[in-house]
């Protein structure tokens, strides 16, 4: 989504000396829809031409098509909630907000604070009564 927020916006900027040169009563409201472009939000409406003209010279830039894919991006992923098929506390992050994720990839490490879970070494002649005590207090694994 970013990612194409960033390209409809490289798109606009590149055809700002246009809109400058040619259609300089236009520029100040592209100017400005530039100044106030945010990829963390909602894309807003394109300024309206203010001639066919300028209508045809941004379609053929393919900004108006770039802006609908990123309406129809936006729209999809209102439609759709991630949940994770678990709860835990997380302890560990390996992936960074944005990063590409590949399947089979560890994610994180997470915990489940109603299960206590302790390590310890253990001499092997005391494992047996650890072991019959563990049946009735411990879950198994």
């Amino acid at each position: 989504m970013r990612s194409a927020k960033s390209e409809l916006f490289n798109n606009i900027t590149s055809i700002m000396p246009d809109l400058r040169l040619d259609y300089p009563d236009s520029f100040q409201k592209w100017q400005d829809y530039l100044d106030n472009f945010d990829v963390n939000s909602t894309v807003k409406p394109l300024p309206e031409p203010d001639s066919d003209k300028e209508k045809y010279f941004i379609t053929g830039r393919g900004i108006q098509s770039a802006y609908y894919e990123i309406k129809n991006l936006e729209e999809r992923l209102r439609k759709f909630n991630i949940v994770a098929p678990f709860d835990g506390v997380l302890t560990e992050a390996a992936v960074n907000l944005g990063t590409l994720v590949r399947p089979g990839q560890k994610l994180g490490e997470f915990i489940d604070p109603s299960v206590y879970e302790l390590e310890v070494a253990v001499a092997k002649k005391v494992f047996r009564s650890i072991k019959n005590w563990g049946r009735c207090c411990f879950a198994r694994s």
